[in-house]
């Protein structure tokens, strides 16, 4: 096995034992702690409030600016907003193709016709109406539809509030970069001309975007639970299944989650133990994804496209599949023979299950692109199997 490397957390209590005038050399021109050895994580989260330069964080991190290789440390914290940014772009996005979407229940009516139901209309065969047209509460025949636009509404009404918790957010980061960059001096200084009370923002900016994270991810599971528990079980004849659109909410709260933990790690809202944990953890990945040879890396790359196929079907079903696929990158990072034998036996067994599956539903493209991950994976295990030792 390789050896343990250091993490950003251990680097930086080391780094508080040493001579301050080191780092006062790296250019960082900071004043001599009466207390050197409690400087430890509060360090690192001081030097990410000041906003250095690439360059100076890479040399403090003991890390060449731009560069990023096996034994070298990573300064994860300063990729916490970045990643925070991008994940509530892609939720804004897919909250509103789910919003337009036509497909959150699908099933057949008494007239044996295919049906899809989106929050405001429904397709019906070659023909498209709204709910609301179409539900009549005096009519018992209506009873089906009536219930999909009740269903439909509620999520609607709760999503586009979610929508609206992760504008606000982007909107946040938005201006915070701008503030940054210096572009709104000019309107900082015409509300302190002004006398407004800027310091009265102070608990808006620590206790909003925590709240908004909140409300995001309750909201969205409120929409995906209400809308589940009140559509209908059948729209006429046999079972309504839920749809992609509902999918895509489901995949929308994957990311909102991993967002949320971006911004606990950027804000210091984790505990020294779990920032630890964190930190450990992606050192851990970011080593296991270097110094690998040819064959290695491409079952290292079957693997990972494994993975990214089974979050991806999130929006069409519930799979634990990619824990199978981490399974194996753990196996293969560990360079263990009993894990990867292990890993080899689980996977041909579940490629046997999923050839059985596809044998009844020949048009499903990801399930075969996901098959033809697995096997590929499994082969170049079994084929050169010393090489991954």
């Amino acid at each position: 096995t390789s050896a343990r490397r250091p993490t950003t957390l251990h680097y930086m209590q080391d780094a508080a034992q040493t001579e301050l005038d080191d780092v006062v050399e790296v250019g960082l021109d900071r004043e001599p702690a009466d207390e050197p050895s409690k400087v430890g994580i509060a360090s690192l989260r001081a030097i990410d409030d000041e906003d250095l330069g690439g360059s100076d964080k890479a040399r403090l991190m003991g890390t060449p600016a731009g560069s990023v290789g096996e034994g070298l440390v990573v300064n994860w914290h300063s990729y916490a907003r970045p990643f925070e940014a991008g994940a509530l772009s892609l939720v804004a996005l897919l909250q509103l193709a789910a919003l337009g979407g036509g497909d959150w229940l699908h099933g057949t009516n008494r007239d044996a016709e295919p049906v899809f139901a989106g929050l405001r209309a429904a397709m019906v065969g070659n023909q498209t109406g709204r709910l609301d047209e179409a539900c009549q509460p005096s009519d018992p025949s209506d009873r089906v539809t009536c219930a999909v636009k009740a269903a439909g509404g509620v999520a609607a009404t709760l999503l586009t509030l979610a929508l609206v918790s992760s504008l606000l957010l982007l909107g946040r980061l938005a201006l915070e970069a701008m503030h940054s960059r210096g572009m709104l001096a000019v309107a900082v200084a015409k509300l302190k001309e002004q006398r407004v009370p800027l310091s009265s923002l102070a608990p808006v900016r620590s206790h909003g975007p925590p709240a908004a994270w909140a409300a995001l991810l309750l909201l969205q599971c409120l929409a995906l639970l209400q809308y589940a528990a009140s559509s209908p079980a059948s729209l006429g004849a046999g079972r309504a299944e839920l749809g992609f659109s509902y999918g895509l909410v489901r995949l929308a709260l994957i990311v909102s989650m991993l967002g949320c933990l971006a911004h606990a790690v950027s804000a210091g809202a984790l505990s020294d133990a779990g920032d630890e944990l964190l930190l450990e953890a992606l050192d851990a990945a970011q080593s296991g994804l270097t110094g690998l040879g040819k064959r290695p890396r491409l079952l290292q790359s079957a693997l990972l496209a494994w993975l990214v196929i089974e979050v991806l079907r999130w929006a069409v079903a519930v799979g634990w599949g990619g824990l199978l696929a981490l399974y194996g990158l753990a196996a293969q990072r560990l360079r263990s023979r009993l894990h990867l034998k292990l890993w080899a036996l689980a996977t041909s067994v579940c490629l046997l299950f999923d050839v059985l599956q596809l044998a009844s539903m020949p048009y499903a493209p990801l399930q075969w692109l996901l098959l033809l991950c697995k096997a590929v994976a499994l082969f170049l295990l079994l084929r050169f199997q010393e090489e991954h030792l």
